[in-house]
């Protein structure tokens, strides 16, 4: 429904007031990359967000998950319409509604091996967003990340804060960080735990540590604020600039 011949100009006016702060040369730079974003649920929906506003118009979105009613206190793009919609569908549903011009490859079911060269061909950067109860699915993608030459970024909301960090090809492994065997295979990975003391740099002293000891165990889900996924967003953006 819209007239392509509008699309320079239009495009060229959504990010017209990054200038200044970003030069011609980096905002043609963003326009031109690619991002591939394994989980757009909480942090990963409003990081997908934020770099389309940014400017970034390539995206490969993928998640096996419907939104549901929990998750209305902090994931973007979830209302009462879109409760039983798979998530990377509604991402990108509203992407297209931030830019209608953005080339936007949909993942309904996750990634796996049977779609993850085609889930990250072409990718500038990979945001790995997955479960932390399923590190399998980190390791396989930060393994293929390396083999390309990619790098990674992991985002993670803690209470009112946040925790960001970046995987360079050459640099330490996404396994040594979780204190796994870079040797392992999947099959064996599958069978290790990883404890949230791996994941998590710091808990807030005003965590509740009986929740928490809970979710450990994986009895119930970790909780998550608003205001922590958007700081995990708005770092995570920058972060994705550099």
């Amino acid at each position: 429904t819209f007239d392509t011949l509008l699309e320079p100009q239009s495009c060229t006016q959504a990010v017209e007031r990054n200038r200044g702060f970003l030069s011609d040369e980096e905002i043609d730079k963003v326009r031109n990359s690619s991002v591939a974003i394994a989980g757009v649920g909480g942090d990963g929906g409003r990081l997908a967000i934020e770099l389309a506003r940014m400017g970034v118009s390539d995206f490969s979105l993928a998640d096996p998950e419907d939104f549901d009613y929990e998750n209305l206190n902090r994931q973007e793009s979830s209302d009462y319409e879109t409760v039983g919609t798979n998530k990377a569908v509604a991402v990108a549903q509203t992407i297209l509604k931030i830019n209608p011009f953005a080339k936007i490859r949909v993942y309904p079911s996750g990634v796996d091996e049977s779609n993850i060269d085609s889930f990250m061909a072409g990718a500038n950067l990979i945001v790995d967003e997955t479960e932390m109860t399923i590190p399998t699915i980190g390791v396989m993608i930060n393994r293929k990340a390396r083999e390309n030459g990619q790098p990674v970024l992991m985002v993670l909301n803690v209470g009112f804060g946040c925790q960001v960090t970046s995987f360079k090809p050459d640099g330490i492994s996404f396994e040594r960080r979780l204190g796994l065997p870079d040797g392992a295979s999947l099959e064996e990975i599958d069978k290790m735990e990883v404890g949230l003391d791996k994941w998590l740099a710091y808990l807030p002293s005003y965590v509740d540590m009986d929740v928490y000891k809970q979710v450990d165990n994986g009895e119930i889900s970790a909780p998550s604020m608003v205001q922590g996924v958007d700081a995990a967003a708005s770092i995570g953006a920058t972060e994705a600039l550099k």
